[in-house]
């Protein structure tokens, strides 16, 4: 059983951005969760793999976000890639992103929120039929 909730909203996905989710952990923390790129933990590896809403041909990158309930725009990250394929499904488009460089990423498609290691649904993971 997984401790996260997902939901999708139909027709509002903004241009350049993955599908427009809202997303909620079932508990509550005791105070608000630091939020943007610089709430990278502390020890977190140098390289982060990012879902993308496409596969990357000639450098054109379009990274996945998604809304969440409270909307903030949250990126989601995976530590290895072998987690993001486990996470996210082994047909998941995804690109390297320096974590320390994600102040960049941020400026280009920007984020509120990142989320590292969340498991995709099935139904709204890449090529099954997931929303896209």
């Amino acid at each position: 059983m997984s401790d996260v909730s997902w939901f999708h909203a139909y027709g509002a996905e903004p241009a350049g951005s993955g599908p427009v989710t809202t997303f909620e952990p079932d508990w509550r923390p005791a105070q608000p969760p630091p939020t943007g790129p610089e709430a990278v933990p502390v020890g977190a590896p140098p390289l982060l793999w990012v879902p993308c809403v496409r596969p990357v041909v000639d450098g054109d990158v379009a990274v996945e976000t998604r809304v969440m309930r409270d909307g903030r725009i949250a990126l989601l990250a995976y530590t290895a890639l072998d987690r993001l394929a486990a996470y996210c499904g082994a047909t998941q488009p995804c690109v390297a992103v320096i974590t320390a460089l994600l102040d960049e990423l941020d400026r280009i498609t920007p984020f509120d929120v990142l989320l590292l290691d969340v498991p995709v649904p099935y139904h709204a993971r890449a090529g099954l039929g997931g929303v896209r």
